[in-house]
């Protein structure tokens, strides 16, 4: 006598969403599960919390949990978290009289068989009513993700398609965002001719959420540095703070490093509300790179009476052959299979061992490339951002 499966379907793009929806499923059915997951497109590192909860859900009921028919991108996500020996894989289903009901564990591989429907097993009978709300889901999640599409480009639009030119500096940028959308922003604005206001920032979390929080945080920045001209690094994110605390509630935060720089004189002006310090180099100089601290909490974290007198606004002057690289946590907390961090001392040691010719560039070319070495295609956790400014 066959035990009973219930087999779960799925079919189209992937989001977090289907994720959310698949543990719902899986939450109700009291047979063992199958789960296929082979008409899924675009699986992300995201799915890993997913196919654990349920693998939980089941075998804690003395049930058995299969991944049936996984694609190519899901089983080396498997292999990358060194998840493989985890979950029972299947190119088919097989006979479950051989699995001893209380096993947690199951081998790994199990011989090929054909699909349920052409075996006509007595025994191994599919919930239609599970499958037909999994499919709803799937056209509402297909739709989401033509949303999410759309979202993308907006975020793309709002933020710098260039570097700016200046006579006498050179600036580059990446932004590596983990999902469709994130939270990382920057900004270039000039005030008058001697005058440039930079602005990096990360909204906590990642995705839809982060990314409106990130518009509004990325707009109101410009704006004030617009109408308070005079007023330095410190005063301007302690307005931004005023105008932002309200709306954002208190699951979210937005780290902030707001630069004034006299483009004349070298002379940077700058504050970070909980951002990452930034990192003053010169190349090919014996000098270590010097990370530039000050205090300051994240916006959004207080409505004032702490976050003013924490916040410290610090001055540098920038020489011609010296250069600053401004970053995002991202970059630092990057992962590789053995969960490491890239960390802080790994981007000193990059900035300082610079290969000639140097130029903004090459510098952001240097760090990407020495993050991808180190992660080795591990699936990263935030987005990516990096400012790299030199002074000819």
């Amino acid at each position: 006598m066959h035990r009973n499966i219930t087999i779960l379907e799925a079919a189209g793009s992937f989001t977090p969403q289907l994720g959310k929806e698949l543990e719902r499923q899986a939450g109700q059915v009291r047979n063992n599960l199958g789960l296929d997951l082979s008409g899924v497109i675009g699986i992300q590192p995201t799915i890993l919390s997913s196919l654990q909860y349920i693998h939980k859900k089941i075998t804690s009921r003395s049930k058995c949990f299969l991944l049936c028919n996984p694609p190519d991108k899901l089983l080396d996500i498997l292999k990358l978290s060194n998840l493989t020996g985890q979950f029972q894989i299947t190119n088919g289903l097989r006979d479950f009289d051989a699995i001893p009901a209380s096993s947690p564990a199951p081998p790994q591989e199990v011989p090929v068989v054909k699909p349920v429907a052409e075996q006509g097993i007595k025994g191994f009978e599919p919930v239609q009513k599970e499958i037909t709300q999994l499919t709803q889901t799937l056209k509402r999640t297909e739709k989401l993700e033509k949303g999410l599409d759309s979202a993308c480009k907006c975020v793309r639009k709002i933020l710098p398609a260039q570097p700016p030119k200046v006579s006498g500096y050179e600036f580059a940028f990446f932004f590596s965002p983990c999902d469709k959308v994130g939270g990382d922003f920057f900004d270039f604005t000039f005030g008058d001719d001697n005058f440039l206001d930079i602005a990096i920032g990360d909204v906590s979390g990642h995705g839809l959420d982060s990314a409106i929080i990130m518009a509004m945080a990325k707009k109101v920045l410009r704006l004030r540095a617009k109408d308070f001209p005079s007023r330095n690094s410190k005063e301007i994110l302690c307005q931004v703070n005023r105008d932002l605390y309200e709306d954002l509630g208190q699951r979210i935060f937005i780290t902030v490093l707001f630069v004034r720089m006299n483009l004349r004189s070298g002379l940077v002006h700058f504050a970070r509300a909980g951002h990452e310090p930034p990192i003053r180099f010169q190349p090919g100089a014996k000098e270590a790179p010097v990370f530039c601290n000050s205090t300051g909490i994240a916006i959004g974290m207080d409505s004032g009476p702490r976050f003013t007198p924490i916040l410290e606004e610090r001055s540098i002057q920038l020489l011609p052959g010296e250069g600053l690289l401004l970053y995002t946590d991202g970059i630092v907390e990057s992962l590789n299979s053995r969960r490491d961090l890239f960390s802080r001392q790994r981007l000193a040691y990059t900035l300082e061992h610079l290969q000639e010719p140097v130029t903004a560039q090459s510098v952001i070319e240097t760090i990407g490339a020495a993050v991808d070495q180190f992660s080795q295609g591990f699936p990263q956790e935030d987005d990516m951002t990096a400012i790299a400014i030199l002074r000819k």
